[in-house]
C-alpha cells in the first residue's frame, strides 16, 4: 500500500502490487486511474513522482498540502525516473511504513505563454514546453548528483557543466558516432542534451555555448541556423541499460519491443501487436520519418549503453551458458535494421562501457566513427579544474569558510581523489558523479565505484595479473579495440583493454616505441579507483564483502606504517587463510601468488614500494619504503613434504635472504641512509597455501660497506597459523 500525496492537493492510499508494475511509467498510469479526476486534462506521462518518506502529523505535510508550487526538486525528495523499474527504488521484500506518505504526485507547471492547444506530435510540442526556472546564485542551485536528464537539470536550475561545445565538434547532418565511456561518467547527460537540442527546446540553452555558437543544420536541402524557428525532428532515445537482460533472449526481445512501443505511442505511432524486434524498430523508423509534419524526413537515434544486455549477464553462464551469445543475437537484429535505413538516420549516437566486435554496431554500421580516444570528444565527458571553479566556485567559497583552508587546498585534494582520467593523453579531467557526490555532502569518499564498477571484472582479474592491473602499463594503441564478446573471459588477452575501456585504467601518455608503432601508457587514474578496485579484489579473492576487505586492509595499513613487519605478516597470514580451498589451491603453488598479494596491498596503502625491480645483479622481488625503513623483500616456494621440515625451511629463509644482499638492491637508495634497513625472506608452503616461515635481517650500507646484524626467523609464530 503506498502512501500518495498530491502536491498542493490531498492524501490517498495506492492499494499496488509492486511485482506486476514494470516500471515508473506504469505507476503514473495507475495514479491518474485513481485519481481521475484531478488528473483529467493531464496525460500521465506529464506527472512527476517523487519518493519520500514523512509520517502522518510531520510539519512538512502542511506545507506540502497546501502550496502547489512548492519546489519538491530542491528538497530532499528523490525524483522517480519513468523509465526506471519501480523495484529500484521499492524493493519486492520492502517494508512500507503505514500512515507515511511514501510518494508525491506533482503536476506539470501551467504554461502562460500560449493557451492549451491539442497534443498532435511529440517533437511538435517540446519546444513549448522547455523552459528554465531561475535561481538567484550558483549558491542556491543544486547540485545534481544522480540526475541525468539535461531538461530537468535546465528547467529546475540545477548546477550544469557546459558540453555543448563538443556538440558543435560533431557532423550533426549525417554523423554516425560511437563512443565508449565508463559508467556514471555522463553518457546519459550528454546524450539527454543532444536530444533537447534536436527537439529544439531552445529555452533550456540558454547560457550556453551553443547559443551564441549555433552549428549549421540542413533542412530540405538549404542549410541554416540552429535556433528557436528552426523545425524539430524526432528522437529515438533507448537506455539499454534499463533492459530486463538477464533473464534469457525472449524476455530481452519484449522488453525491448515494450520500449519501442512506447516511444511510437508519445509520437502517436501504434505497433502494438508486434512481437519481432526488427519489425518494430523498422516500423518505428519509418512511421517517424514518413510523417506528414517531420519536414526532414528522417530521425534522430540515440542509444545509451548499449552493451549493457552482454555485460550484465557475465558470471550467470553457468546457470545459462548461451545468454551472452543469445543476447548479442538479439541486438545485432536489431543494428541490422539501422543499418539498412540509414538514409532514415539524419544522426545516430550510440554509447557504451565496452567496444565489443562482430556485434553487427561495428561490421554493420560502416559509418560508424569511433571518437573514444580522438581529440573531437575528448573532453566531452568529465569535469575540468577550470569547468569546477567555474560552476562549483560558490560551493567552493563555502567549503573554504566552515574548513579554514584554502581553495587551491580543496583542489589538491580534490585532484588526487577524482582527477586524472583522460583518454587523449592530455586534457585530464575529474569524475561527474564523484565531484557532485563530493559537493553535495563534501565527503572525500569513493563515490564512483558504488554506482560505476563494473562487476565482472573483479572476478576476471587472475592473481597472477594483479601487477598489470595496479602498475603503469603500456599497450599497442592497436590492441586498444572492440573485443570479441566470446572471448570476453580470457583474462590474459582482454584484462588490460578491458580495464581501460570500463575506467579502472587511463591514458597517463602516448607514445611511439621502438617499433615505430603507437602505444598507450595506462596507469589507474585517481586514489578513488585504486582503492575502490583492491578493496574489490580482495574481496572477490577472500569471498566476503567488501566492507569487511577493506576493514581487514586498513589493519594492514597501520601495522605496515608503524613498522611492525612480523605483526603486519602474521595478519596477512591470518587473512590467506580466510581464502576459500579452491581459489588458492592453485596459485598458491607459485611465490608470486603471495607476492601479487603484498604487492596489492602496499599499492593501496601508498607506501613507495617496487616490484620485481630489476638490477644490474638481478631482480629483488619487492622493496617498500615506509617512513622510517626500507624492507627488501625475497619469496620463495616450499614444497612440503609429508611432514614439514623446520630445517628446510630454514635453508629457504636464508637463501632467500642472500638473495637480497647478491642483488645489491640498496645500493640503489643511498640518499635515504637515515632509514633503517631489513633484508627479509619469505618462505610460503604449497602445502597450506599460507607462509610458513620470515627471517628478518637488520643491516646498513655506508659507503659502499654493507654491515649485517643477527639474522631473527620466525617459524613457530608462522607454523600455528597453519591449523
Amino acid at each position: 500500500m503506498l502512501g500518495c500525496l498530491i502536491l498542493g492537493g490531498g492524501f490517498f492510499y495506492l492499494d499496488i502490487d509492486i511485482r506486476k508494475v514494470s516500471n515508473i511509467s506504469f505507476l503514473k498510469d495507475e495514479i491518474k486511474k485513481k485519481k481521475e479526476n484531478d488528473f483529467r486534462d493531464i496525460d500521465s506521462d506529464k506527472l512527476d513522482l517523487w519518493k519520500v518518506n514523512i509520517p502522518a502529523g510531520d510539519e512538512r505535510l502542511k506545507t506540502l498540502m497546501s502550496n502547489a508550487k512548492f519546489d519538491v526538486a530542491n528538497s530532499d525528495a528523490v525524483f522517480l525516473d519513468p523509465m526506471l523499474k519501480i523495484t529500484k527504488y521499492f524493493p519486492e521484500n520492502c517494508n512500507l511504513s503505514p500512515e507515511h506518505v511514501h510518494i508525491i504526485v506533482q503536476s506539470p507547471p501551467p504554461t502562460t505563454t500560449e493557451p492549451p492547444m491539442k497534443k498532435r506530435r511529440l517533437w511538435k510540442e517540446n519546444p513549448k514546453e522547455a523552459s528554465v526556472i531561475q535561481g538567484s546564485s550558483n549558491k542556491d542551485q543544486k547540485v545534481p548528483v544522480s540526475e541525468s536528464e539535461f531538461k530537468r537539470v535546465r528547467e529546475y536550475h540545477k548546477l550544469y557543466v557546459d558540453k555543448t561545445e563538443w556538440l558543435t565538434r560533431l557532423e550533426l547532418n549525417s554523423g554516425q558516432y560511437f563512443v565508449s565511456w565508463p559508467r556514471k561518467f555522463g553518457k546519459s547527460m550528454f546524450l539527454s542534451m543532444v536530444e533537447s537540442f534536436f527537439l529544439v527546446q531552445y529555452n533550456l540553452f540558454e547560457n550556453l555555448y551553443i547559443r551564441d555558437h549555433p552549428p549549421d543544420i540542413s533542412v530540405n536541402g538549404k542549410v541554416e541556423k540552429w535556433g528557436k524557428d528552426l523545425p524539430s525532428i524526432p528522437v529515438i532515445r533507448l537506455d539499454f541499460s534499463l533492459l530486463t537482460s538477464d533473464e534469457g533472449p525472449e524476455v530481452l526481445k519484449k522488453d525491448l519491443i515494450r520500449v519501442l512501443q512506447s516511444i511510437g505511442a508519445k509520437y502517436d505511432t501504434n505497433f502494438m501487436n508486434d512481437d519481432n524486434v526488427k519489425s518494430a524498430i523498422f516500423k518505428l523508423i519509418m512511421s517517424l520519418a514518413n510523417d506528414d509534419d517531420n519536414i526532414y524526413k528522417q530521425v534522430v537515434i540515440l542509444i545509451d549503453e548499449y552493451d549493457s544486455p552482454l555485460l550484465n549477464v557475465f558470471g550467470i553462464e553457468k546457470e545459462n551458458p548461451n545468454i551472452a551469445q543469445d543476447n548479442h543475437e538479439v541486438l545485432k537484429s536489431f543494428f541490422e535494421v539501422i543499418k539498412a535505413l540509414q538514409n532514415k538516420v539524419k544522426f545516430l549516437f550510440v554509447t557504451g562501457v565496452t567496444m565489443f566486435a562482430h556485434l553487427g554496431l561495428f561490421s554493420e554500421l560502416n559509418n560508424l566513427k569511433d571518437v573514444t580516444l580522438s581529440n573531437e570528444l575528448s573532453g566531452a565527458y568529465g569535469f575540468t579544474n577550470d569547468e569546477i571553479i567555474k560552476v562549483f566556485g560558490d560551493k567552493l567559497s563555502n567549503l573554504c569558510q566552515s574548513d579554514h583552508c584554502s581553495e587551491q587546498d580543496i583542489m589538491n585534494k580534490l585532484q588526487k581523489k577524482y582527477n586524472g582520467y583522460s583518454w587523449d593523453g592530455k586534457i585530464k579531467v575529474y569524475n561527474p558523479y564523484s565531484i557532485c557526490s563530493f559537493f553535495d555532502n563534501f565527503e572525500y569518499e569513493n563515490f564512483w565505484i558504488q554506482k560505476g564498477k563494473t562487476k565482472f571484472l573483479a572476478r576476471l582479474i587472475d592473481m597472477k595479473h594483479v601487477k598489470n592491473v595496479v602498475n603503469e602499463i603500456m599497450i599497442k594503441k592497436r590492441l586498444v579495440v572492440p573485443v570479441d564478446v566470446g572471448d570476453v573471459q580470457k583474462p590474459s588477452e582482454l584484462l588490460v583493454s578491458l580495464l581501460f575501456q570500463t575506467g579502472y585504467l587511463t591514458i597517463k601518455q602516448q607514445k611511439t616505441d621502438d617499433d615505430d608503432e603507437q602505444c598507450l601508457i595506462l596507469e589507474i587514474p585517481n586514489a578513488e579507483v585504486k582503492e575502490s578496485l583492491i578493496c574489490e579484489l580482495w574481496a572477490n579473492l577472500d569471498n566476503t564483502s567488501v566492507e569487511t576487505a577493506w576493514k581487514r586492509i586498513h589493519i594492514l595499513a597501520k601495522l605496515l606504517k608503524e613498522d611492525k613487519f612480523i605483526e603486519f605478516m602474521l595478519k596477512f597470514n591470518n587473512d590467506l587463510a580466510s581464502i576459500p580451498y579452491n581459489e588458492s589451491q592453485h596459485a598458491g603453488n607459485y611465490e608470486g601468488y603471495y607476492h601479487s598479494h603484498v604487492h596489492m596491498l602496499v599499492c593501496y596503502i601508498g607506501q613507495q614500494f617496487r616490484s620485481e625491480d630489476a638490477t644490474s645483479q638481478g631482480q629483488t622481488d619487492m622493496w617498500i619504503m615506509t617512513e622510517n625503513a626500507i624492507y627488501y623483500i625475497e619469496f620463495k616456494r616450499y614444497d612440503p613434504p609429508k611432514t614439514t621440515s623446520n630445517q628446510a625451511i630454514m635453508t629457504l629463509i636464508r637463501e632467500a635472504i642472500n638473495q637480497v644482499f647478491n642483488n645489491e638492491h640498496y645500493a640503489n637508495h643511498t640518499e635515504f641512509n637515515a632509514k633503517t634497513r631489513y633484508a627479509i625472506g619469505c618462505v610460503c608452503s604449497t602445502g597450506t597455501r599460507k607462509i610458513c616461515g620470515v627471517g628478518i635481517q637488520e643491516f646498513t650500507f655506508e659507503s659502499g660497506m654493507v654491515n649485517k646484524k643477527g639474522l631473527n626467523n620466525f617459524l613457530n609464530e608462522f607454523s600455528s597459523h597453519q591449523q
